[in-house]
């Protein structure tokens, strides 16, 4: 479920109670959360704390986590899902900027990162984030191929590489705080 589907605390908590359910009598094996703004770290750990959940996914890109705030509430859900065993997945690993004016010529909602080094670098970064489990490509099909070509060849950033990479050059491909879901009640 993702979290811009959450406007009302009692339509998360009904969505919530339906999934569980539905894992409890068998349809499927694994209940999780997804978010794709700024709150949805903070979102995610509110829903740990109601319900056992299996999986999260929310952005882990450098750009994202140079926010300090948003850096914050990504370690505070990555502590609470290692604690409880919970699955994460990065999304937007290799994301680089919004496409503003510029012509899209890729399949991604937002301007991936151009080059294989970049796409790698991304990669890296995702996936040496402490308690992050995976990534999910992107939806561009020769962008995904290079992503998953990074994987091959994947070393971890050490701590002053993962830092290094955080970085504000670029606006956030998704400047969502406005429609972020609220805090829950």
């Amino acid at each position: 479920m993702g979290s811009p589907h959450w406007r009302y605390p009692d339509q998360r908590s009904e969505a919530f109670e339906v999934i569980l359910e539905a894992r409890e009598g068998g349809l499927t094996k694994f209940a999780g959360v997804t978010g794709h703004d700024l709150g949805a770290p903070r979102a995610h750990l509110e829903a740990l704390r109601r319900y056992d959940l299996d999986t999260v996914m929310f952005p882990v890109y450098p750009r994202v986590m140079a926010d300090s705030d948003y850096r914050a509430d990504v370690e505070a859900l990555l502590a609470e899902c290692i604690d409880r065993d919970v699955g994460v997945m990065a999304i937007k690993a290799v994301a680089r900027r919004p496409w503003g004016n510029r012509k899209p010529d890729t399949r991604t909602w937002y301007e991936p990162q151009r080059t294989p080094e970049g796409i790698e670098q991304g990669v890296r970064f995702a996936l040496s984030t402490p308690g992050v489990d995976a990534f999910c490509t992107p939806s561009d099909k020769a962008t995904a191929r290079l992503a998953i070509d990074a994987t091959e060849r994947f070393e971890p950033l050490d701590a002053t590489e993962w830092v290094a990479l955080l970085s504000t050059d670029e606006d956030l491909i998704f400047p969502l705080t406005e429609r972020a879901a609220p805090a829950w009640s």
